[in-house]
């Protein structure tokens, strides 16, 4: 494999852009590979460094630098003066953070979200109105299904706390952050119920939104003893170094 061709499949593989097919087979490659995967490990350990010593700053300087703006005098002595190798390993990295910036919040929530357990039909047998149908659909993961039956229902003679609770939940498993963070808001204004829970997956719906600031504002009100709590603070700490923007 010619370098150049190297580093773009080393690209392509850290940046997540490889086929299902591509990726296996690039794996199987690395294997074998003594000098791809060198470079791939040296790489990962560049991604590791400027995480673990804070460099990102200082690398989307280099970065802008090296390939945002117009070739100048100082520019070309960086390229010499890093090397085409050490050049190319740069962008690489860079566009690493940079272009997963956005999926950060993406993947974050990924790992912390888990659906509400039904706590309210699953012991009923009852099988009456949209509610229980919905939390039936809920139940078997059928999202867009509950959604329906959930938004059918009409607070006639007093307010459902229970629905809107649980609609939040659904509309943010689907990934429709800003109808969940309504839906929490609503019940909230109605009582108390789901208090604790409420703080938790509101916190998770500004994070699928990108808002990181609401989402840490959120997740300081979750205090000791409370739902979530130790997951909320290990995810406090997980967003401190994260920049969404």
């Amino acid at each position: 494999m010619e370098q150049q061709e190297a580093y773009q499949q080393v690209a392509r593989y850290l940046l997540h852009e490889m086929t299902e097919e591509e990726r296996k087979s690039f794996e199987a490659l690395l294997a074998t590979d003594t000098a791809l995967r060198n470079l791939h490990d040296d790489v990962a350990i560049s991604v590791q460094a400027i995480r673990n010593k804070g460099l990102k700053k200082e690398l989307k300087e280099i970065h802008a630098e090296l390939y945002e703006t117009p070739k100048k005098p100082k520019q070309q002595y960086l390229l010499i003066t890093l090397g085409i190798a050490a050049s190319l390993i740069l962008l690489l990295v860079s566009n690493l953070f940079f272009n997963s910036d956005k999926a950060g919040s993406e993947e974050i929530f990924a790992k912390y979200f888990e659906a509400f357990p039904d706590y309210l039909t699953m012991r009923t047998e009852e099988g009456k109105g949209p509610l229980y149908e919905g939390m039936e659909a809920y139940r078997s993961g059928d999202y867009p299904k509950a959604i329906a039956l959930m938004e059918s229902i009409e607070d006639k003679t007093e307010p459902s706390p229970d629905r809107w609770f649980y609609l939040g939940i659904t509309q943010l498993a689907v990934g429709d952050a800003e109808k969940a963070i309504d839906s929490f808001k609503q019940q909230a204004s109605i009582d108390g119920k789901y208090k604790e829970q409420i703080n938790w997956y509101l916190a998770l719906a500004y994070l699928k939104s990108g808002d990181k600031a609401q989402a840490l504002s959120t997740l300081k009100t979750i205090e000791a003893g409370d739902f979530e709590f130790e997951r909320a603070a290990l995810l406090m700490e997980e967003l401190q170094d994260v920049d969404f923007e």
